[in-house]
């Protein structure tokens, strides 16, 4: 049967039109987002064996109900909240009773439970939790995952509770998909359901994250990319280089959008291994890594999670509240300053990550020993090739040129210096 859809006018102008092959019930999507509010019309006309028949019908758009809350990426790649820069900094598989303890350690945003792949709408208690988000000063990013993995192609019921989710006012982001290579979702399906979310939520941004191996593959489809480099097993590992390595890698694939990281705070699988958590200091220079390599936001995994999560840690939990105020003081510096690498024939030894930050007026230099070894430590700042020490740069008064960091980065105030 040959069909043809149209969308009219009043004066009965043809707007849009399709016409298909119809094959039984067949669905298709109209973009009614593009029209005016207004009344229009709907026209129908289909021919079989020579005969056809037409059905018309009458509707209305009404103006759209536009969202407490938009969010869009910035000129330097932040994250903009209604127009204002935020730098994330946020946590995984949180349950409501622990939302008010999150927002007072310091974080200021969580990933949403993760919702059913056949919901249409969020359940009463997964509401409350969105409301409980809100209540306490959390933003939320939802979870959208389940709605393409596991062979789901829910994408009618995806819409719905997109819709829903636009007009919350917690919500600032969709993660549209969670390391889809691993649930052999394709770049092109990825995409589809990007630009589906998109549609139903122009208002908010989509994050797409990935493991490092395939980051490649997905990076740059939604308006963040995000990487998810989890290096600590049972043992101390030589270098953690390889967190700013990840994070360097996919914001060369990312096409110019930006990357949020996804740090490991917890335990990785299985549970009766002799996996270990981070220490706290090896949670900070992952996070400084990151930063220096070009992160615009920071998520750590996770809350909670099979007793895995960092909730079960005291030490991790006792640190937290100091590493996200910390972060938090020079996230916006990050975000909005001038960041140059110091370039590795002006470091010594030269595996050292170091960058200098220019915002508003002042310098300052970022230099991070990602080994688990103590070095000795120098950086070559200004024209005249004068030697920065690690203890001088400190504020102390001591001579010794082998003062650096164990896996701490050290972050020196350095107003006069350029490198």
């Amino acid at each position: 049967m040959s069909c043809q859809i149209a969308v009219l006018d009043k004066s009965f102008r043809v707007l849009w039109s399709r016409q298909f092959e119809a094959r039984g019930e067949d669905v298709l999507s109209l973009p009614l987002r593009s029209f005016p509010p207004g009344n229009y019309r709907l026209r129908v006309i289909a021919e079989a064996r020579g005969e056809r028949s037409s059905q018309e019908l009458g509707f209305k758009i009404s103006e759209e109900e536009k969202p407490a809350v938009a969010t869009q990426v910035g000129k330097k790649g932040e994250m903009l909240i209604n127009g204002k820069p935020f730098f994330p900094l946020g946590t995984y598989h949180i349950d409501a009773e622990d939302l008010p303890r999150a927002k007072e350690m310091g974080f200021n945003c969580v990933t949403s439970p993760i919702y059913g792949g056949e919901q249409r709408e969020l359940s009463p208690a997964q509401l409350l939790w969105h409301d409980s988000a809100q209540k306490v000063g959390l933003w939320v990013i939802s979870e959208l995952s389940e709605y393409i993995r596991g062979g789901r192609r829910n994408f009618e019921g995806a819409k719905e509770i997109i819709s829903q989710l636009r007009l919350h006012p917690a919500t600032i982001a969709h993660y549209v998909i969670d390391e889809p290579q691993g649930w052999g979702i394709s770049k092109e399906l990825v995409k589809g359901f990007c630009d589906l979310v998109k549609d139903v939520d122009p208002e908010h941004i989509t994050f797409i994250c990935e493991v490092p191996g395939a980051v490649e593959v997905y990076g740059g489809i939604g308006d963040v990319t995000g990487t998810d480099p989890y290096p600590i097993g049972a043992e101390t590992p030589k270098s953690l280089a390889w967190m700013g390595e990840a994070v360097k890698r996919a914001v060369k694939v990312s096409g110019g959008k930006p990357v949020w990281v996804v740090i490991q705070a917890h335990r990785q699988p299985p549970a009766n291994s002799q996996n270990r958590y981070p220490t706290p200091e090896e949670l900070r220079c992952m996070s400084y890594l990151a930063l220096n390599q070009g992160a615009k936001g920071v998520l750590f995994y996770a809350w909670g999670d099979w007793e895995s999560g960092f909730k079960f840690n005291p030490q991790l939990m006792a640190y937290f509240p100091h590493l996200l105020k910390e972060l938090k003081e020079i996230g916006e510096e990050y975000l909005l300053g001038e960041v140059r690498r110091v370039s590795s024939q002006s470091l010594e030894p030269s595996f050292l990550d170091v960058v200098v930050i220019t915002y508003k007026g002042k310098r300052k230099l970022v230099a991070i020993n990602p080994t688990s070894q103590q070095v000795e430590g120098r950086i070559r700042i200004g024209d005249e090739a004068k030697w920065l020490y690690f203890d001088r740069a400190a504020g102390g008064d001591s001579d010794y040129r082998h003062l650096s960091s164990y896996l701490v980065p050290r972050v020196f105030k350095s107003e006069g210096a350029s490198a």
